[in-house]
């Protein structure tokens, strides 16, 4: 199934657009491509960039995140009584990992460290940003010429979305969206909600009928 069918996600991406134009402060760090980073004894190992300019990490092509330690090294990191992240003693490409997946600094931390960027903070007072828990309420919508594969028969059920670990809208899960909107605003977002009644909504009619002021019903 493509989720780009249900009416559902036609008025939730005017929503993501709505709140990311108003938490985009910083210019993202690019994170599709694989780089290979390389130790001072001449062993190397993939990595990928995640954060933006402001803050910005690298990962292994495992998930877990590095940094650089005195010596030049690059190790695993962990994360300090303070929130920050610290390099551990593990080398990364020869030890193995100890800490989570995915590791990013405690938002407390980066509050502080929002607080402490001149820059970032005269940026972020010009914009009536958007903080704080975010309730959303997700309906699903199949069309009466939904095929049988999809919508309520398909395999995108109301877990799907809103799952808080694993759903593509709410989920913890590093690439969701809720993850997405919490590391972008620095811990100042968190996006929850539910599928309206936990189920999708059948339409009277079909997607081209809906669809046919928009170019073509597509």
């Amino acid at each position: 199934m493509s989720i780009r069918r249900p009416l559902a996600l036609s008025a939730f991406c005017v929503f993501f657009l709505f709140i990311t134009g108003h938490i985009a402060h910083a210019v993202p760090a690019k994170d599709d491509a694989v780089r290979t980073l390389t130790q001072p004894d001449g062993s190397t190992f993939s990595a990928r960039l995640y954060g933006d300019e402001w803050f910005h990490r690298y990962e292994t092509a495992e998930g877990y995140t590095v940094l650089q330690d005195s010596g030049g090294y690059w190790v695993y990191a962990e994360r300090g009584a303070d929130g920050a992240l610290e390099p551990s003693d593990r080398m990364a490409g020869r030890d193995d990992p100890f800490s989570a997946l995915h590791l990013r600094p405690a938002n407390s931390w980066l509050s502080n460290a929002l607080s402490s960027k001149p820059a970032l903070r005269a940026r972020s007072s010009d914009r009536s940003g958007i903080t704080g828990t975010q309730q959303v309420v997700i309906i699903l919508v199949e069309f009466s010429d939904t095929p049988g594969s999809e919508g309520s028969a398909g395999l995108h059920d109301a877990d799907y979305f809103a799952n808080a670990t694993t759903g593509i809208v709410f989920g913890s899960d590093q690439g969701k969206l809720s993850d997405y909107l919490d590391e972008v605003s620095y811990g100042q977002l968190d996006l929850q909600g539910v599928v309206a009644n936990g189920a999708w909504h059948a339409a009277d009619s079909t997607e081209v009928y809906y669809g046919e002021d928009c170019g073509g019903g597509g």
